[in-house]
């Protein structure tokens, strides 16, 4: 894994820029969960003092992103399986509430970029490349979330994301290195497109439940399980998750899907 961070351009505060820079590296999941972080170093990677990056470690931990301890030792946490349960059932319906509001026009741009964003997906699949591969489907879904004209549940998702970042980017690769996950992401598009918000909510959902299935299947210290039963889970072999409505069947067969690929060319 490419734990590299990039040199601050300081164009914000710097102290916000490191903490930008730290927040994405852990949604990402570029830290694993247990491994430990130390000031000095970091402040080099990024070209800094160690204060900012100080006070971005201070931030991170108060939205549970790190554990900094008595002793200044720092810390991914490791969520045990009920924590990444609970947290799981929460994005679930706070994704798909995002998503059904990005659906809503006006959508603007969105399109374009979901379409220019599965592309970086397929390519790095055909390259073979499961970390770029993994940091292209983050960017997917937090590109629709961010389209939902609602700062304050994004800002919730995304600090959710900071607490499961390494176990989501652990079972991202994992599928494309299997080359098992059947989302339909041009059919996503599709309903966004046609402001297909109930559609949209539920694919979201689907797909969050999908995840949380996963993060169940990991070894205890984070690791995905070498064998297990029913490593691959079938969109059309799961019609409604836990909890939820009936998936309506046209989102998951295509409906009334366009030619995606073809605006990739």
């Amino acid at each position: 894994m490419d734990h590299s961070l990039g040199p601050i351009c300081r164009r914000e505060t710097l102290s916000e820029q490191v903490y930008l820079e730290l927040k994405t590296a852990l949604m990402q999941g570029r830290f694993p969960a247990g491994s430990k972080l130390a000031i000095r170093p970091l402040s080099q990677r990024l070209g800094t003092s160690p204060t900012p990056v100080r006070e971005a470690i201070v931030r991170l931990a108060a939205q549970n992103a790190l554990d900094a301890g008595a002793n200044k030792s720092i810390r991914v946490p490791t969520r045990s399986l009920e924590k990444l349960a609970e947290i799981n059932r929460i994005r679930s319906v706070l994704e798909g509430m995002a998503a059904a509001s990005a659906a809503e026009p006006p959508i603007g741009n969105l399109e374009g970029q979901l379409v220019s964003i599965y592309g970086q997906i397929l390519s790095a699949l055909e390259d073979r490349d499961p970390h770029r591969a993994s940091v292209a489907k983050m960017q997917f879904f937090l590109s629709i979330y961010n389209a939902s004209r609602m700062p304050t549940l994004l800002a919730t998702i995304e600090n959710l994301w900071l607490q499961i970042g390494p176990y989501l980017n652990l079972i991202y690769v994992d599928m494309a290195e299997r080359q098992e996950d059947e989302f339909p992401f041009s059919v996503l598009i599709d309903r966004i497109s046609e402001h297909d918000s109930d559609g949209v909510r539920q694919m979201i959902e689907k797909r969050v439940h999908q995840e949380g299935l996963a993060m169940l299947r990991l070894e205890p210290g984070g690791a995905a399980a070498e064998e297990t039963p029913d490593r691959s889970v079938s969109y059309a072999s799961r019609p409604k998750a836990i909890g939820q409505a009936p998936v309506r069947q046209d989102l998951w067969n295509g409906g009334r899907h366009k030619d995606i690929l073809g605006k990739l060319q």
